[in-house]
């Protein structure tokens, strides 16, 4: 009977210890699950971040662009429709442009052609006029009875000048009484000077003022003067220098730095002899200025 008691004491001491380790097992168990961090957590890279990640994540600007799919294709596809018709835009306009700046450039060779046959014609003009006013002997220095030619104020009737009264009738245009400060006269986009000789010669350009008495030789005078005409603005208004003397014979020469008030010619520069305007004109050959001057139909 004993026996029978203590086994059985033993078998309820064995029971009473197995439930306790399950007890604590299962303490232990969710003890482990409160101490595992949320950082800790397995994440899958390849799954894509939930909704709420997205739009945290994703900037206001990107997600407007969104059609109702949620894809980005449709607004990508009208903004490049829309850089087409910009783009075909500008060219049109470029190639507008293209056109006008090859308008433009005709008719300002158009203009230069004009002003080159305006400043012939006027060169000629001017050499009737010299003829005419030497004939008249209105310019008369020297007394010798024998006419002088001339400066522009003086043919035009502007300034008495050498003479003892202002020509009447003048025998040039009106054009040709305003001189500027370098002594030009500025007519359909080129400049005009004249030039009568000293005793030795030397081209003596008129001043603003016109010729006075004791400036230029009388005698060299009654035989010899000469005229250049040159490009208000090279590439512009023209492109060739004029001469002309009392010859009668029209030179023209290309020379680009001949462009502007005070860039003109200097007095022998169509000539063969340097220094002066009494020798012969370099015809078809190069002159005193390096340039070649052509003789004009």
């Amino acid at each position: 009977m004993a026996k029978k008691l203590l086994g059985a004491a033993v078998l309820l001491a064995l029971l009473w210890m197995g439930w306790r380790v399950v007890v604590l097992t299962g303490d232990v168990d969710r003890l482990s699950q409160r101490a595992d961090p949320p950082a800790l957590a397995t994440v899958d890279a390849s799954s894509p971040p939930p909704p709420s990640a997205q739009k945290a994540d994703e900037r206001p600007a990107l997600a407007s662009l969104r059609g109702a799919d949620g894809s980005l294709a449709p607004r990508v596809a009208d903004l490049e429709k829309r850089l087409d018709a910009v783009t075909r835009a500008l060219r049109e306009m470029e190639a507008e442009r293209d056109q006008a700046k090859g308008m433009f450039a005709e008719l300002l060779a158009e203009r230069a052609q004009m002003n080159e046959k305006a400043a012939v014609a006027t060169s000629r003009n001017v050499t009737s006029a010299q003829a005419q006013f030497q004939m008249t002997a209105k310019c008369d220095a020297d007394g010798d009875r024998t006419g002088e030619y001339g400066g522009f104020l003086e043919m035009s009737g502007g300034v008495a000048g050498r003479m003892a009264g202002a020509l009447v009738p003048p025998v040039l245009a009106s054009a040709f009484r305003e001189l500027s400060a370098a002594g030009e006269v500025l007519r359909s986009g080129y400049l005009y000077r004249v030039y009568l000789p000293d005793a030795g010669g030397v081209g003596v350009a008129e001043p603003q003022g016109g010729f006075g008495r004791g400036m230029v030789d009388p005698d060299m005078s009654e035989t010899t003067w000469c005229m250049y005409a040159w490009p208000a603005d090279y590439g512009k208004t023209g492109t060739r220098t004029f001469f002309i003397n009392q010859a009668g014979d029209t030179l023209a020469t290309d020379a680009p730095s001949y462009s502007g008030s005070g860039a003109g010619p200097a007095a022998d520069a169509a000539f063969t002899e340097r220094g002066r305007i009494t020798g012969p004109a370099a015809v078809g050959s190069k002159a005193v200025d390096g340039n070649t001057w052509k003789q004009v139909n």
